[in-house]
C-alpha cells in the first residue's frame, strides 16, 4: 500500500471544519496527534492499521493547519474532548477506537470521560491518565504546557 493512497478531506465537527487524513475500510480507529506534531505523525501508523482492516481517520486537531481555529480560542481539554466525540459523529459512528498521542491523549481522556459509550477502545501515548499522576515539583514543570494551555490568557500570550 503506498502513501499515495492516503485520501485527504475536511469535515464539520463541532463548530470546525477539520482537515484529516485517511485510509482503509472497516471499522473505525481515530488517531490524534501531540503537540506541537500533526496528523503527519500518523502516517506509518494509518499504513499498518489499515493493513489490519481499519478505516485510519487522523484529524488536524482545532488549531492546527488546515484545520479551522476557533474563533472563541478555546482549547481547553474538555473542548478537545467534545472535537473527539463529536468527530466520531461527524464520520457517521456511534462508537469508534481512540488512538491519542500527547495532547492528543488528553483529548482521548477527556472525551472517554465525557462519554464512555462513544469510545470502545482507547489507546494513550506518553501520557498517562492524570489520576495516576503524582504531582511533584520536577512533573509540574515538565508538564507546564498543558497547565498553561488551560489558563486562557497564557494559551494565547
Amino acid at each position: 500500500m503506498d502513501f499515495e493512497e492516503i485520501q485527504e478531506g475536511t469535515i464539520q465537527a463541532n463548530g470546525l471544519e477539520f482537515a484529516y487524513f485517511e485510509l482503509g475500510e472497516g471499522p473505525p480507529v481515530f488517531c490524534f496527534h501531540g503537540y506541537p506534531d500533526t496528523a503527519h505523525t500518523w502516517i506509518l501508523t494509518m499504513r499498518v492499521l489499515s493493513q489490519l482492516g481499519y478505516r485510519v481517520i487522523a484529524p488536524f486537531m482545532r488549531g492546527y493547519y488546515p484545520t479551522e481555529i476557533p474563533k472563541d480560542d478555546e482549547y481547553s481539554a474538555v473542548e478537545l474532548g467534545q472535537d473527539v466525540l463529536e468527530l466520531i459523529k461527524a464520520f457517521g459512528y456511534e462508537q469508534a477506537i481512540i488512538i491519542g498521542h500527547d495532547w492528543g491523549a488528553m483529548a482521548a481522556y477527556s472525551a472517554a470521560n465525557q462519554n464512555p459509550a462513544a469510545i470502545s477502545k482507547m489507546v494513550t501515548v506518553a501520557i498517562p491518565h492524570p489520576r495516576a499522576l503524582k504531582l511533584t515539583l520536577g512533573g509540574l514543570w515538565k508538564s507546564r504546557h498543558f497547565i498553561g494551555y488551560q489558563i486562557r490568557w497564557y494559551a494565547l500570550w
